[in-house]
């Protein structure tokens, strides 16, 4: 249950470090470079993490506790020794057991200080079981990765496509910027399952004269009105859903119907 922090980007790295992580037996902690340095602070000594996993050296920028040991992602070097031994065979690790530590998440901390919510190993594999019997991805299936790796959504976007042998696809600072360019790229890696917030598939809904259909499309994190998905929904199935980070991303789902909703 050793828990190692890592604060990238949206990027490779973000994907190596955390499979890196995961199969060395600990347990991963996301932190958006984004967040305030009094957040990043607090979330690092309440988490007691041992080592950041990083693509630069975010103390140039970031007001961070240096004492804590950290990785350069990139060039895989130790920044501040980490006290291992480089190049150690992943298979010597520990294997982590389903009662294990997955990831910690902190919740936004709106109504006090955020809290770091612990989900096992058991939580996610039972939740992607449930995600499989739902819906069948297989490894002709691309997601386009939208969330923050802070937000459990990003869960239900990565794993069960990447268990399915199927495509990620991480769009760059100017697809995320431009909807114009996020619907081009969707069209050009042949994207066939969406997850994110209503009001970003509002927008997508107005660029369905370009895109291909799709296997999957979910909606969370806010209300869903039917004007979000009106076009959408000819394209391909799209499910409601809900669920707090403490149930392990989605608690319920409700398959859209044009007269479902208000």
């Amino acid at each position: 249950d050793t828990i190692v922090a890592i604060m990238v980007e949206p990027s490779i790295e973000m994907m190596v470090g955390l499979l890196g992580i995961l199969k060395s037996g600990a347990a991963y902690l996301p932190l958006d470079p984004d967040y305030p340095d009094e957040r990043l602070n607090f979330i690092l000594h309440d988490s007691a993490a041992q080592l950041i996993l990083t693509v630069k050296d975010w103390t140039s920028e970031k007001a961070v506790d240096t004492s804590i040991d950290m990785i350069d992602l990139e060039s895989l070097s130790t920044v501040e020794t980490a006290g291992q031994p480089g190049g150690e065979a992943l298979t010597r690790w520990p294997r982590a057991a389903a009662e294990n530590l997955a990831y910690v998440i902190y919740t936004s901390g709106t109504t006090g200080k955020p809290k770091g919510v612990l989900a096992e190993h058991r939580n996610v594999t039972a939740y992607i079981r449930s995600f499989f019997h739902e819906f069948q991805l297989t490894e002709e299936d691309a997601v386009i990765q939208l969330s923050s790796y802070a937000f459990d959504v990003f869960v239900e976007e990565v794993y069960p496509i990447l268990l399915r042998g199927g495509k990620v696809v991480i769009p760059g600072p100017k697809e995320t910027m431009d909807i114009d360019r996020l619907a081009l790229l969707m069209v050009k890696e042949n994207v066939t399952f969406i997850d994110c917030t209503p009001l970003l598939l509002n927008e997508i809904n107005r660029k369905t004269g370009i895109l291909n259909r799709f296997r999957l499309i979910i909606s969370g994190g806010d209300v869903l009105k039917a004007e979000h998905v009106d076009r959408l929904v000819e394209l391909g199935p799209v499910y409601n859903t809900y669920g707090p980070t403490e149930s392990t991303v989605c608690a319920t789902y409700y398959k859209y119907e044009p007269s479902g909703l208000p």
